[in-house]
């Protein structure tokens, strides 16, 4: 026996790029000098455009509303107000604010005195609110900052902790100053505004971007959205949120208007229902979740027609959805960027043709901005390998208020990228990501303990550094965890005859517990046999390719080491079959399968060719989000490098080990054997059709291996694939006593359900979490159906336990990240923590809510006897167990729905929550609702009650006992105007 070197023996530098990638993906790709009036400050620009338009409308706030002249002479009179209260040019005015027309004037009004802003949402904590006010404070010197504010949110303000400046409706209290135009006090490099984001440390930090970067933005946004355009926008997000940014000034230096929504108390998220019900303006800059929300909304009549898109990750689904539903021509942007390179430095328009990836692009740099993906030593990384993202440019924040060490640490000058030689300033993004194929970039996500929720960055260690405060709490760690679709909580029942589980999408089962399948496969059965053979037309088959030999091998037999090839290989060897044998090592067969192998060609004397690839990884994980499991990218994988090898070595038959099941599960369908032409021969034709299509589809494989062969037909006429299962039958318990008697075979301890690969557990994973059932259970139930198994062994195949815990460590070994959170699924955090004494929940939340934003707030409290660890000590965050029914601490006694209707309201929130029981005092929101699940909730409910329950309904009464009671409210005064001989016309309940 002689054991054949690798197929493919390139290798791929780790650390450095080829001349021709490095002038394409560092130096080209970054090639965004454009000029910019990088010498004004964004006050220069607007008042250039109110010296264009003075007339025109600047900002509307219902009936409410001020022209350009009008918005500068307001803030003209802003900054003497303030200039008056002691504000010098290098101060920090806190805008602590709703949303209106004053907003507006506030913070130009700040940066006409030179001052820097510093926007708070209205929803802020009083603690967190603190927080900021001592930082700044502590950052100048010991000097309390002045805060504008309005009448209904000065009480919140700490007293002592800074100076209030009420800016009332009708602005009383600036009405006395000069409306005049002074020489403004901003310059370019002064700062122009801080935005604290949310902290690993336990304190929210503050992002220093001065006038500078911000022009250079601005002027960028204003021609790559309205290009002589003056077009209506809305102000409706949070002011902390940068995003809010390009929303402020795009349109007042394009002489756009500018229209204020905003959000209703206890539903500030559903503001975006406003502004595309209102129909008053033309572009909006928003989030995924937000335009998630908005996909169902009756959009035929819609203004809008450009969406930018934001501060998370957007599902391209998502972008062909809002395409369709608005019968005018959108421009759809994606864009994206951290806080520290001022609000966006990279964008992508959406096509609807060409974008076919699950996730719109994050696109090229913008103006002036470089992005770059460096390994660990500042090098650029080569296509297909993941890197962290880098970025430079003039939009790169001056760095972070207050915190010396850590601008240190994120803001680094180092040798610039492109030559090597030169300096450079980066940023330090914590994102990762990956050149494909396309010389596209794809972002992959985050390499630290940040996440995103609602379009923001949330630190997860700020929520652990608060936990840690509480004085019971001794350790802690904080989770994001997605809880996947799946159908309502029914016990699982397999099929009578095959073994098919009845969460396979489409099964059903008759009154004697037989499937679907089965009993469809009774009316075609003897069609179906007709399409299998016999040994002796393999002996045939067999003959005729020794006749056809030109070299040693009469084939190439697929090897995997799994039982199926096995008997297969065996089988074939002694019908006297002398075969070239090839196995793909993807990285992850098992050491005891790897001696089954050399056992089994060892034993029968035949030759082994070691097929691999240095893409292996990246085909894993194009596999898994295609098609939610590792096996399909192998087999392409397979089969690729083996006809490949065929065409090298002149041999004309690859032999495979489908097994009957999966021939069932990829070909033969129904309608083939019902069809009036069915013939076999016919069918043969139309999968040799299948296979062309199969090897010229775009994929990882055809972009990292060499398929040039398969753009012509001929390879399939040359190399024909043959299935021996298609002529050899044999049920499972007979072949493993072969294998075990005849050649030595014993199944790997350490594969778990696979009989030769450890990767293949995580593609089990994946598909039972993203499709909601075990990848093998359709084969599998035609194996059965065939006679290679019993429905025992079949149902206890598929019932292997999986290592959780392996499967994390295999996802970031191959660099595959879990999708976040879709519309199937809900994001909830989730806080684990090691108490010193008993801790109810509702002190947790209570301790929790003086300091952190709702959107912080974790939704499951999990107590642990002690943290899990790594060899080195460290909290273990993937051996921390999933929240469930029986570890997750409830805020109060679980007492279970009572009334008919509070049972109804319980099941419903049960599919929409993704949780098997919910009692009735259990709160929608503190279970993980949000704001889309809000609208689907409300949907739902009209559906299932016919009542016209309304959305404050729900945040009102957020429980199941308090919404069952105004249901029942509703259906009462229904059916009694329903009874009443006089009633007229329903009347709209909503209370």
């Amino acid at each position: 026996m002689n054991e054949l070197l690798p197929l493919t023996t390139e290798s791929v530098p780790l650390a450095h790029l080829h001349d021709r990638d490095h002038q394409a993906l560092v130096v080209e790709y970054n090639a965004t000098s454009a000029p910019y009036p990088s010498h004004q400050t964004v006050v220069d620009l607007f008042r250039a455009q109110v010296a264009q338009s003075p007339d025109a409308e600047a900002i509307r706030f219902g009936a409410e509303s001020l022209t350009y002249r009008q918005l500068n002479e307001r803030s003209n009179q802003m900054a003497a107000r303030l200039a008056s209260s002691g504000v010098e040019p290098g101060r920090i005015v806190v805008v602590f604010m709703e949303h209106s027309i004053e907003v507006l004037v506030a913070i130009l009004g700040i940066l006409k005195s030179g001052a820097a802003y510093v926007p708070v949402d209205a929803a802020t904590p009083k603690g967190r609110l603190a927080t900021i006010l001592k930082d700044i404070a502590d950052g100048m010197g010991g000097q309390i900052p002045v805060a504008v504010t309005q009448a209904s949110l000065q009480p919140v303000i700490p007293l002592g902790l800074a100076k209030t400046l009420v800016l009332d409706a009708d602005f009383r209290s600036i009405s006395g100053e000069p409306a005049s135009d002074l020489p403004s006090a901003a310059s370019p490099d002064g700062l122009a505004y801080i935005i604290f984001t949310s902290g690993s440390t336990g304190t929210p930090k503050g992002v220093m971007i001065e006038h500078r970067s911000l022009v250079n933005y601005i002027w960028w946004a204003a021609r790559m959205y309205s290009p002589g355009e003056r077009l209506a926008w809305p102000l409706f997000s949070s002011l902390a949120f940068d995003l809010t940014v390009t929303s402020l000034f795009t349109p007042l230096i394009t002489g756009g208007r500018i229209v204020v929504y905003r959000g209703d108390p206890g539903v500030q998220s559903l503001v975006v229902f406003k502004v595309v019900d209102d129909n008053a303006v033309d572009i909006v800059k928003l989030t995924p979740a937000h335009l998630a929300m908005i996909r169902d909304r009756d959009l035929s009549t819609t203004r809008l027609r450009k969406f930018i898109v934001g501060g998370e990750d957007f599902k391209t689904e998502l972008a062909r959805d809002i395409t369709k539903a608005i019968p005018h021509p959108v421009e759809i942007y994606n864009e994206y960027g951290p806080t520290e390179a001022t609000v966006g430095c990279m964008i992508h328009r959406f096509d609807f043709e060409r974008d076919q990836s699950p996730s719109v692009p994050i696109g090229t740099p913008a103006a002036n901005a470089g992005i770059y993906v460096l390994d660990e030593r500042h090098r650029p990384v080569p296509t297909g390998i993941v890197g962290e993202m880098y970025i430079s440019g003039d939009g790169l924040a001056k760095g972070y208020f207050n915190q010396p060490a850590m601008t240190a640490q994120r803001f680094l000058t180092t040798a610039d990228p492109r030559d090597q030689v030169s300096t450079l300033r980066l940023y330090k993004t914590g994102d990762l990501a990956r050149w494909n194929s396309e010389k596209r970039l794809d972002f992959l996500g985050r390499a630290d303990h940040q996440v995103q929720i609602g379009g923001a960055r949330v630190e997860l260690g700020e929520i652990e550094a608060q936990l840690l405060k509480h004085p019971h709490i001794q350790e802690c760690a904080v989770t994001l965890v997605t809880a996947a679709a799946k159908k309502p909580h029914t016990q699982l029942r397999y099929c009578e005859r095959c073994g098919l589980a009845s969460d396979m999408p489409g099964a059903t089962y008759d009154s004697a517990g037989v499937c679907n399948l089965c009993r469809a496969f009774d009316t075609y059965v003897d069609k179906a046999q007709g399409y299998f053979k016999t040994p002796d037309d393999l002996e045939a088959l067999i003959r005729e390719m020794q006749e056809k030999r030109k070299g040693p091998y009469d084939c190439i037999v697929l090897l995997s080491g799994g039982k199926d090839s096995s008997f297969m290989l065996s089988k074939l060897c002694a019908m006297g079959v002398n075969p070239l044998v090839f196995t793909l090592d993807n990285g992850f067969i098992s050491e005891e399968a790897k001696t089954n192998i050399r056992r089994l060609v060892n034993t029968l004397g035949v030759d082994l060719h070691w097929g691999s690839t240095p893409h292996m990884n990246e085909i894993f994980v194009d596999s898994l989000k295609r098609f939610a499991n590792v096996c399909n990218g192998c087999f392409k994988t397979i089969y690729t490098l083996a006809t490949n090898l065929a065409r090298e070595k002149g041999i004309s038959y690859i032999v495979t080990g489908l097994s009957r099941g999966q021939f069932f599960e990829t070909r033969l369908t129904e309608e083939v054997f019902k069809r009036d032409d069915y013939a076999p021969e016919r069918l043969d034709a139309l999968v040799v059709e299948a296979r062309k299509e199969y090897h010229r589809r775009d994929d990882a494989v055809s972009r990292y291996l060499d398929v040039d062969i398969f753009r012509s037909d001929s390879v399939f006429e040359e190399v024909k694939f043959i299935d021996f299962y298609r002529y050899w039958s044999v049920p499972l318990e007979d072949m493993l006593e072969f294998l075990k008697t005849q050649v030595g075979w014993s199944r790997p301890s350490d594969t778990g359900r696979s009989t030769n690969c450890l990767i293949n557990d995580l593609g089990i994973y994946v598909h039972k979490k993203q499709r909601g059932y075990h990848n093998y259970s359709l084969p599998y139930s035609w194996d059965v159906r065939l006679g290679q198994k019993t429905r025992d062994e079949a149902i206890d195949e598929l019932n292997d336990e999986i290592d959780v815990h392996r499967i994390k460590e295999i996802m970031a070994e191959i660099g595959y990240v879990e999708p976040a959170a879709t519309e199937d699924g809900i994001a909830r955090l989730v806080a684990y923590y090691v108490p010193s004494k008993n801790v109810s929940v509702a002190d947790l939340r209570a301790h929790l809510t003086e300091h952190l934003p709702e959107a912080m707030m974790p939704t499951h409290f999990v107590s642990l006897e002690r943290m899990p660890l790594t060899t080195n000590g460290k909290i273990d965050r993937t051996a921390l167990p999933d929240p469930t029914a029986d570890n997750i601490q409830v805020e109060q006694d679980f007492i279970a729905p009572e009334t008919a209707t509070e049972k109804t309201l319980a099941a419903l929130w049960c599919d929409l929550l993704k949780v098997d029981s919910i009692g009735r005092n259990d709160n929608f929101f503190n279970l993980g609702g949000h704001s889309l699940l809000v609208m689907r909730a409300v949907s739902r409910l009209r559906e299932t009650f016919g009542v016209d329950v309304q959305l404050r309904n729900l945040f009102e009464r957020p429980t199941v006992a308090g919404l069952a009671e105004v249901i029942d409210g509703m259906l009462w005064m229904a059916g009694a105007r329903a009874s009443s001989p006089s009633h007229g016309p329903r009347e709209e309940i909503e209370l």
